[in-house]
């Protein structure tokens, strides 16, 4: 499981997702942004990542991602 930041040094969130999911074609992905304007282009979406896969910083309460990698770690639902 990556949680992966939007911004990056070197390159952007939805490029290093891609890059990654070459590599790990079995790698789940969730999305830590502090952009408000941020959604899922059409290619991540064929991929299986959606809207609830989306975490807004600042998080108040970690517990939702904790439980979203513990779920996705353990391959429950899956795509």
């Amino acid at each position: 499981v990556c949680v992966m930041d939007m911004r990056l040094p070197d390159m952007d969130g939805n490029s290093a997702i891609r890059a990654l999911h070459q590599l790990y074609p079995a790698m789940e992905f969730l999305i830590h942004t502090g952009s408000s304007s941020y959604s899922l282009p059409e290619d991540l979406r064929a991929m299986g990542l959606d809207d609830s896969r989306i975490y807004q910083k600042p998080l108040d309460d970690m517990a939702p991602l904790a439980a979203a990698v513990r779920r996705l770690a353990t391959c429950e639902d899956c795509p």
